[in-house]
């Protein structure tokens, strides 16, 4: 089952995400294991937040 987030809560997931995943970048590799989850975990709350426009 999937929570409901409201639209605003869902861009502050991606702006918080999207700096982790720079910060793991750098630190781990962009070709990292955790670097590479997390670009999908971005990728999918990008699509979410692009399918609610």
């Amino acid at each position: 089952m999937e929570l409901i987030v409201s639209k605003e809560q869902l861009k502050l997931n991606i702006e918080n995400l999207r700096k982790t995943l720079i910060d793991t970048g750098l630190k781990q590799g962009f070709n990292s294991s955790t670097t590479i989850r997390l670009s999908q975990e971005l990728d999918n709350l990008i699509f979410k937040y692009q399918k609610l426009r």
